[in-house]
């Protein structure tokens, strides 16, 4: 195994890195397709959740959806809604106050029985409820459980429980409860013959998806490919009021601009409480009360911010009075309980250290912990559970309740169990994807890279290594000079050939070390910057070291990683970069008359549906689409299936709903296409 030759093609060397090593794997991740979404029908409990709702539709039943307050859990909790009650089921929700606590709780299951409730579908939430469902059973109360958290010792006895965790039949193990949700409504469509309506509810799909910080991989990452577009003409009033709030509406939004500007604002309320106002937000199809629920969120996630920075600045204040200790333990009676999980995080960020935040309400006390690389949170928690009176959480993030006279246990035992880590446990450390230079970083690597995303979880944005590069000038940016930019051009060369500009956001104070430093180590990811009517690469500043002091090293690890203090250690990841995608390619027979032969085969399907009933309704639903027509496609040949996947990535067909059999939308009189145009075809035809 090999670093990358200096030369060699980034892109196929990133994909090899991560996993996605024959050309089919690199097409599958690259040009996601709706044709690949998994059947689901392979929940095992899948048949009877579609099956009890088809009852409780048939005779008129109540339906509680039961939601969490979260994003994922909310925007779950709307899809659902508002799927169902589209196709005739009678529907109330009902989401739990954060301070009420999480999950389905015995009151609400009493009172959906004497409302004469008799089915309750959880999202987001569940799989532990096993008291609760016990009591909805004796209570003659049917639970539908969909989840996607880690299951307890025991499962619920239900209905029917939909959980990518509990269910080694169902391909996704990563699926957001959102996602969760989304397979079921996937589900009823088809049974109900309404499989064309299933596109509509991608956006809110993707929305909760990139919320919950899933892996943006398999199945979630064909969610929110897609979903992304599906924004730009989003038929969802309340979602079209968010992304106009965020300002980027009416085009299809990047994951990482929902993650930090839309995502935010229905977390907030959640976290201050109000989390029906994102609910009424998401369910609403009056435009002007839509605007005017967002503009309230907008406030809620002000209020939010300006709680959040109280919190740090207070918890700054403590950690100032003592030495830094190994586990940041804080508690404080004036902490709202819905924030301190974030406060964690930026403090995890500033000292790189686990942090356990905790807020104490009279005689009980709750808290969020943050860790990092290399240290289980769970497990840490575990470790002092006779402190707690409950925990639970994973190996990043846990929640607990103690007493508060407990505190300082828990605070001596955390430290006392790393007491004995190695320092540099303590050391942040950055990912980085591969070394390169200034000279290759143009915009064509830039537009290739773009290919990897949606960026998140799982599949994070590029980071790359820079060597032996000198800082020609600085300029301080912001309205207090936080910020830096930086021309910069590789090594000692007089006549400075490629020069590059460097953004440095939060490091203002550190232009006079890095213009004294001479020659400097750099870690930056690539974006394109837009000005004007002008397109150049910007590269952003993540880390960097005085050349001198830096230290590069070959690991076995499939990354590098690079310490930030004192000096920069990198390692390029072993995977071998063996060229191209095309050098490697798998010959196959798939050329241009297949295609065009499945084109006229799907041609003459279109024909001969275009007077079916559903043909006005579902170009209603494509509005924004071009005129075509809706087809029933099923039981394809391998070639075929990748003939239609390019058809779908050039345009001229689109996934409305299904999974083996597919609801198409075949479009009707399209413009010329280039099959170049098509990656899928170009990496895996003859040419």
């Amino acid at each position: 195994m090999r670093s990358r030759e200096p030369g060699a093609p980034l892109l196929p060397f990133i994909l090899k890195a991560r996993g996605h090593v024959s050309p089919a794997e690199a097409v599958a991740y690259l040009s996601p397709s709706l044709l690949d979404l998994h059947d689901p029908f392979l929940f095992r409990d899948m048949r009877a959740a579609v099956g009890r709702l088809l009852l409780a539709r048939r005779q008129g039943e109540k339906i509680l959806v039961h939601g969490d307050y979260d994003a994922d859990g909310v925007t779950a909790t709307a899809l659902l809604y508002l799927a169902l009650t589209r196709w005739g089921f009678s529907v109330i929700v009902h989401i739990p106050e954060r301070s009420a606590g999480y999950g389905l709780q015995a009151d609400v299951v009493r009172q959906a029985a004497e409302k004469d409730t008799g089915l309750i579908i959880t999202v987001d939430c569940g799989v532990k409820a096993v008291e609760e469902a016990a009591l909805a059973k004796s209570l003659g109360v049917d639970l539908i459980v969909t989840d996607h958290h880690e299951p307890g010792e025991t499962l619920p006895e239900v209905a029917a429980l939909l959980n990518p965790k509990t269910d080694g039949g169902y391909p996704c193990a990563d699926l957001a409860g959102v996602g969760v949700a989304f397979k079921l409504v996937q589900a009823v469509a088809h049974e109900l013959g309404v499989a064309a309506e299933t596109r509509r509810f991608l956006d809110i799909a993707a929305l909760g998806t990139i919320a919950d910080v899933v892996p943006l991989t398999g199945e979630n990452r064909i969610i929110v490919t897609h979903g992304l577009r599906q924004m730009a003409r989003t038929v969802h009033a309340g979602l079209r009021a968010l992304l106009k709030e965020c300002g980027i509406a009416d085009k299809t939004p990047q994951a990482g601009q929902i993650a930090f500007m839309a995502a935010p604002r229905i977390n907030a309320a959640g976290r201050m409480d109000t989390c029906r106002l994102a609910l009424n937000l998401l369910l609403t199809e009056d435009v002007a009360e839509a605007e005017a629920f967002a503009r309230e969120l907008t406030q809620e996630n002000l209020s939010r911010q300006k709680t959040e920075q109280d919190i740090l600045e207070e918890a700054h204040a403590q950690l100032a009075e003592g030495e830094l200790p190994r586990a940041i333990v804080l508690a404080s009676p004036h902490w709202k309980h819905g924030v301190i999980g974030i406060v964690a995080s930026r403090l995890v960020e500033r000292y790189h250290r686990p942090s356990y935040l905790i807020s104490v309400e009279g005689d009980k006390a709750k808290g969020s912990a943050r860790g990092i690389e290399g240290y289980h949170v769970l497990e840490a928690l575990t470790q002092q559970q006779e402190w707690l009176t409950a925990f639970g959480g994973h190996v990043h993030a846990a929640g607990f309740s103690l007493k508060p006279d407990n505190i300082d246990h828990l605070r001596s035992g955390l430290n006392e169990n790393l007491a004995d880590a190695p320092s540099d446990l303590f050391v942040p450390r950055v990912r980085v994807d591969a070394m390169t230079s200034l000279s290759e970083a143009d915009m064509a690597l830039v537009r290739d890279l773009a290919r990897l995303a949606p960026y998140g979880a799982g599949n994070p944005s590029p980071v790359f290594g820079f060597r032996r590069v000198r800082v020609l000038s600085t300029q301080r940016m912001g309205k207090e000079g936080q910020h830096l930019k930086l021309r910069v051009t590789e090594g000692e060369q007089a006549h400075k050939t490629t020069t590059q500009e460097v953004v440095a956001f939060n490091r203002g104070e550190e232009e006079e070390a890095i213009c004294t430093a001479g020659l400097i180590d750099l870690v930056a990811a690539l974006e394109i910057n837009h000005y004007r009517d002008l397109e150049s690469v910007q590269i952003l500043l993540r880390d960097w070291a005085p050349t001198q002091e830096a230290r590069w090293i070959e690991s076995p690890g499939e990354t590098v990683a690079q310490e930030t203090e004192p000096a920069a250690v990198a390692a390029e990841t072993t995977a071998e970069a063996t060229g191209a995608l095309e050098a490697t390619k798998e010959k196959t027979s798939l050329d241009r008359e297949h295609i065009a032969a499945v084109y006229k085969a799907l041609q003459q399907r279109a024909n001969e549906h275009a007077a079916h009933a559903a043909h006005k309704q579902a170009n209603r639903e494509q509005a924004n689409k071009p005129a075509g027509v809706p087809i029933i496609w099923e039981n394809a040949a391998s070639m075929e299936f990748e003939c239609v996947k390019i058809l779908e990535e050039l345009g001229l067909v689109y996934w409305l709903g299904g999974a083996n059999p597919w609801t198409l939308f075949l479009v009707s009189n399209p413009k010329k296409r280039d099959l170049t145009a098509s990656f899928r075809y170009t990496i895996l035809s003859d040419g």
